[in-house]
Formats: structure tokens, C-alpha cells, sequence
């Protein structure tokens, strides 16, 4: 794909995909979305791109559930709940994990705690 497509493609994705404001406002200290990212699951994968950075994160249809628990300000422990009774995993396996994606996220500025 030439740098002109790339352009084409990114300025696409911005005009789409805009931030939901209500799920920015997360408070609590819980993990919020960070205002500069863009979200989009596709297929049941995550798509998410950091429009301050350039970063493009891709996560399978687990992370994508978790994604969409943390947009919709649901807490970690309560996804994590969800998520064990769903696929019938122990639920302190579920919260390990679901602990390290969220950090993860953190990390790369795709998250930060409380109200963004």
C-alpha cells in the first residue's frame, strides 16, 4: 500500500470511528478509554488506533469482549465475571488475564485510569 493509500485509509478511519464521550468519562479510578483512541471490531477482532501516537493494536474476540465491557464502563472484576460464566473458565483466571490485556492497554496509552 503506497504512503497516499495509507493517508486515504487513516483519514477514513478517523471520520468513522470517533470517540463515544460517554465512555470517557469512567471515574473511580477504574481503567477509562483514552480520548485518542479509535475502536472498531470487525469479525469479533479488535481494532483499536491511537490517533496521538499512530499506534494500531489488534486483539482477538476475547479482547475485544473485554474492550467493549471497559467502553461500556463496565469494572474489570465484572468482566472478568462475565467472561468466566461464559466460557467456563475459573474466574481468577479470567481476572489474571483480564488484568494483564488491561494493562497492556495501559501501557501503550490505549487506556489510563479514571476520568479522561
Amino acid at each position: 500500500m503506497s504512503d497516499r493509500s495509507n493517508q486515504g485509509f487513516w483519514r477514513w478511519l478517523w471520520r468513522k470511528f470517533r470517540p463515544d464521550t460517554a465512555a470517557l468519562e469512567a471515574g473511580g479510578g477504574e481503567p477509562a478509554v483514552s480520548s485518542e483512541v479509535r475502536s472498531v471490531v470487525d469479525g469479533g477482532s479488535l481494532v483499536l488506533l491511537h490517533v496521538g501516537n499512530g499506534l494500531v493494536f489488534k486483539s482477538n474476540p476475547t479482547g475485544a469482549l473485554i474492550w467493549q465491557g471497559l467502553a461500556d464502563r463496565r469494572s474489570p472484576r465484572r468482566i472478568a465475571a462475565e467472561l468466566s460464566k461464559e466460557f467456563a473458565v475459573p474466574r481468577e483466571v479470567v481476572e489474571k488475564d483480564v488484568k494483564q490485556f488491561i494493562a497492556d492497554l495501559m501501557s501503550h496509552g490505549l487506556l489510563a485510569r479514571g476520568s479522561v
